[in-house]
């Protein structure tokens, strides 16, 4: 290709301040094996064609049309699953991948054996959960590669290289993903938190813990020190309910929602990640509740009145404080653990005042 070739595709002015560095990422781009069609369509995106292509291969386009001829399906049911997957309506736009097919055929199989509701929230559960394992994926990489690169003043070209690179590295994360799927699909039908056939509750400890003055956090230390910090605190949370046998459901904001099989394995949890806060350099503080009873589990989440008085009652706590209902504290005398009562509050959903204890903090 030659400079007419992308000034007359709209794509270099040779007269523009930035034409060297311009020019240097259409030939790379070109070194790639991009056409100046494919450039001048992504026109607004050039530094991100690279990477498409590592994640893609030379791969066209289609339109939802053609996934269906792929699939075998009919274009609505196309859209119904890419939606609940979170991804948006093309409409006749060539915008899908024709990957695309091979999730509409693992939808039609899940649908025949569960019905197509019930298949189409587990695919808003797992397309959620691809849309976070991305975005994690990319801020490492913007983090580790990106920032620094535009920090060091690189040029688009070294940027759209390093992003490519990057994208290479990530394509390890789908095999990984695979094998750690299935070791927790044999975890998750053991009898840490599973039911019996056609009974919807279980019984687990749930358990919230918050970051306390996280504002005054976000105000004093810089984006790197606060997503290391944040970084810590998240690490510190899972390690914790890893080694007790229970997990994390979901981070909301500065604050963890987990569950465990045992009222005594949550607390301990909770106070080792309250400890762990607390020895931090740069987090404040943290403070915590645990509340056991029935819960219903529907789509890797938990419902019920134990979560709703533990998300509650954390707010009662005080920092470096661990806030548990009574059958926590009957469960926890069981094991010669001495408890306080910090008396009846009343928490916001509860008519009634909530009975709400603490460990002796000395203990």
């Amino acid at each position: 290709m030659d400079d007419a070739s992308w000034t007359d595709a709209g794509l270099y002015d040779p007269a523009a301040p930035d034409a060297a560095e311009r020019l240097e990422l259409l030939e790379f781009l070109a070194s790639v094996g991009f056409t100046v069609e494919e450039m001048a369509a992504n026109a607004d995106a050039l530094s991100r064609l690279a990477s498409r292509r590592t994640l893609f291969g030379g791969e066209q386009r289609v339109t939802v049309a053609r996934i269906a001829d792929l699939a075998g399906c009919d274009e609505g049911l196309v859209r119904r699953v890419r939606l609940a997957a979170g991804l948006p309506d093309p409409g006749d736009q060539p915008d899908c991948c024709p990957l695309e097919a091979e999730v509409i055929r693992a939808f039609a199989l899940g649908a025949a054996v569960f019905g197509e509701e019930v298949t189409l929230q587990f695919t808003r559960v797992i397309g959620a959960a691809a849309a976070g394992v991305a975005e994690a994926a990319l801020a490492t990489f913007a983090v580790n590669r990106s920032m620094p690169m535009f920090e060091g003043g690189g040029t688009p070209a070294e940027v759209a290289r390093a992003g490519a690179e990057a994208t290479a590295a990530l394509l390890s994360v789908p095999p990984a993903f695979d094998v750690l799927l299935r070791v927790h699909f044999e975890g998750a039908s053991s009898d840490r938190f599973a039911f019996a056939d056609r009974v919807a509750t279980i019984t687990v400890a749930v358990g919230f813990v918050d970051l306390v003055e996280s504002t005054e956090l976000t105000n004093t230390l810089s984006g790197t020190e606060l997503a290391a910090a944040l970084g810590d605190f998240e690490r510190t949370a899972s390690e914790a309910l890893v080694e007790v046998g229970g997990r994390i459901v979901k981070r909301i904001g500065d604050a963890v929602m987990f569950v465990s099989s045992t009222a005594t394995s949550a607390v301990a949890a909770a106070l080792g990640i309250v400890a762990a806060v607390d020895a931090h350099p740069m987090l404040t503080a943290a403070r915590a509740a645990v509340a056991y009873g029935d819960v219903l589990p529907r789509d890797g989440d938990y419902f019920g009145t134990a979560v709703n008085l533990a998300a509650r009652a954390v707010a009662v706590a005080q920092p470096g404080m661990v806030v548990v209902t009574s059958e926590v504290r009957d469960a926890l005398a069981a094991e010669s653990r001495y408890v306080v009562s910090l008396g009846e509050h009343r928490l916001k959903g509860f008519e009634d005042p909530v009975a709400l204890f603490t460990l002796e903090p000395e203990r």
